[in-house]
């Protein structure tokens, strides 16, 4: 079962790269933020490869002489993600399904888009400078903190709050008809209602969630056999599993699980 409080979405190329250094991450769990992270990249990057993790990030190149930050929503299959060598970022990942009140779009403009900070806080210039100048991790957190203080999350309804947390305490292996009679809404309005919230479905918001589980799993020492968590997660089969795990991410279960126990760390090109 996955915690909403202590589930830290996972993405291999930027957390576990050799193309990647001095990479830090401080959970938040407030304000709707899943962690703080930061990292440098090597001098002879290759595009960093994103997966689908049902998140916001914002992401500030840290770069003195001209600064810069970008919004990203979840990709919903794997997708290069632009970075510059040897630049400095600092990144802000939200808790599944959350978005900020401050980003003036609607939930739906998000999924495998990006945007220029700026455009939609316009004035937030001194924010990026304020944070582009700060070379250590904590105090980029507090600059970011302090700006944002006064504002506020998008108040997603009671029932898509309740879906995200059956799908987490689940695994995101939901069964509809069972939530229409937990809520007593149809199908059509279920989807209706977590579309208009989160901007992507309740089926693809677990589906996705799924492989971030199964990444988790694969991750961690101890971690159970292929078969073990397709069979956990739910799937009809491994090789259901495997297919789908390779979709969304680029490899298969066995050589992400390879890679990430590789000194080297996750390859940032499939």
């Amino acid at each position: 079962m996955a915690n909403p409080e202590q589930f830290l979405p996972f993405q291999p190329a930027l957390q576990n790269s050799h193309q990647l250094k001095n990479y830090q991450q401080q959970m938040q769990n407030c304000r709707g933020i899943s962690h703080f992270y930061s990292f440098t990249t090597d001098n002879n990057l290759n595009n960093a490869l994103v997966i689908p993790d049902n998140c916001i990030d914002i992401l500030f190149d840290c770069n003195t002489h001209q600064p810069t930050a970008r919004v990203y929503g979840t990709v919903s299959r794997y997708k290069p993600v632009e970075l510059i060598s040897g630049h400095r970022y600092f990144g802000i990942r939200f808790m599944p399904g959350i978005m900020p009140d401050y980003i003036d779009l609607i939930p739906e403009d998000m999924p495998d888009h990006e945007y220029n900070f700026l455009d939609i806080i316009p004035g937030a210039t001194s924010i990026i400078e304020d944070i582009a100048l700060r070379e250590n991790f904590t105090q980029q957190i507090k600059v970011f903190n302090e700006s944002m203080a006064n504002k506020a999350l998008r108040q997603s309804s009671q029932i898509t709050q309740y879906l995200i947390t059956e799908v987490m305490r689940n695994n995101g292996n939901i069964k509809i008809g069972e939530l229409e009679k937990d809520i007593g809404y149809s199908s059509r309005n279920i989807y209706r209602i977590f579309l208009n919230d989160t901007g992507v479905s309740l089926k693809l918001f677990s589906r996705f969630l799924r492989m971030q589980i199964a990444i988790n799993m694969i991750r961690h020492p101890g971690k159970p056999s292929l078969t073990d968590i397709a069979t956990e997660l739910g799937f009809s089969d491994q090789s259901h599993f495997i297919k789908d795990f390779k979709t969304l991410t680029g490899v298969s279960p066995r050589k992400m699980k390879a890679q990430l126990s590789q000194p080297s760390g996750y390859l940032t090109q499939a």
